[in-house]
């Protein structure tokens, strides 16, 4: 709801300060709206960062194109109103069924381990979609909160209260050492522009800012490591040509 003008101002001023990046992600999400805001955020490259690192021919292709139109649609069909009722219902059909459930799934039968989510239970998350949304989320200082209340009586307060604690893996560091030939290697400008996909030159630009410690750019780096080995797998070493799909 920021007006447009305030957040090129506040924008303006914390792009002067580095530690600053992520406030600035943050002010250029805002302007996607409900639907799109919280999936720039989530994950991959949003489109105003994208958009620069894609070839010419694509970028004139993908024009008209809504990125965040499947997000759109799917919240078409949520009938709650409130704010945070309409992201868990969004990330139920895309984050959970899309991404985490199926990545977890792969990654527990590929080892033999039998993977189980009981907070999934149909009927424990119908009871839960009854409950209003500011019951759920109560500021930003009490996530969480009806979860760790409801076992206040079978947790001792340091393992209820202690802070999230994710899997990240540290590509940061990974991409400027033992990864950096590889990333240079896998994302070469004379391969980027040969399939006509990307702008090889910018990628490089983008590669050689993260490895020299300018910048850090590991999430949209690791986005376009990744596609392109699942290019090169899927579709072998030289893409369809993007007038093919016309």
């Amino acid at each position: 709801r920021l007006p447009s003008g305030l957040r090129t101002g506040m924008r303006a001023v914390a792009t002067t300060l580095r530690a600053a990046a992520p406030f600035v992600e943050f002010l250029d999400a805002v302007a996607y709206g409900p639907g799109g805001r919280n999936q720039a955020l989530l994950g991959g490259i949003p489109p105003h960062r994208l958009a620069p690192l894609l070839s010419k021919s694509l970028r004139a292709w993908l024009e008209n194109v809504d990125p965040y139109e499947d997000v759109r649609a799917v919240l078409a069909d949520c009938p709650a109103t409130d704010p945070s009722d309409r992201i868990i219902y969004r990330y139920c059909k895309h984050y959970l069924a899309g991404q985490n459930l199926v990545n977890s799934d792969r990654a527990s039968m590929a080892t033999g381990l039998e993977l189980r989510a009981p907070f999934l239970d149909h009927t424990f998350v119908e009871f839960l979609g009854r409950i209003p949304g500011s019951l759920k989320l109560a500021g930003l200082r009490s996530l969480k909160r009806l979860l760790k209340e409801s076992l206040a009586d079978r947790l001792p307060p340091p393992l209820r209260m202690r802070k999230k604690q994710g899997f990240g893996v540290p590509f940061d560091r990974w991409f400027r050492g033992p990864l950096a030939g590889f990333l240079r290697e896998v994302l070469a400008p004379a391969h980027l522009d040969r399939d006509g996909i990307f702008d090889g030159s910018a990628v490089a630009r983008l590669v050689d800012e993260h490895v020299a410690g300018r910048k850090n750019h590991d999430s949209a780096l690791w986005a376009l490591l990744v596609f392109q080995l699942w290019k090169t797998a899927h579709l072998g070493d030289t893409a369809p040509t993007l007038a093919a799909h016309r």
